[in-house]
């Protein structure tokens, strides 16, 4: 009985240690996912602003 009790709590460690890996990565990827949208927006305005700048020497 007391080895049993023993395993569980040794799987609940091992779950809650897998748990916050799992929420930590989770947190990292919406840290990077949001800074890429980020880079992307400042990438499109970049261009945005050259196409004008080519319009206007073109015309």
């Amino acid at each position: 009985m007391i080895d049993l009790l023993i395993s569980y709590f040794m799987r609940a460690e091992h779950f809650k240690t897998l748990l916050e890996g799992v929420l930590k990565w989770g947190e990292m990827m919406k840290r990077n996912d949001s800074r890429s949208k980020i880079d992307r927006r400042s990438i499109r305005r970049r261009s945005e602003v050259n196409q004008m700048s080519i319009e206007f020497i073109a015309d």
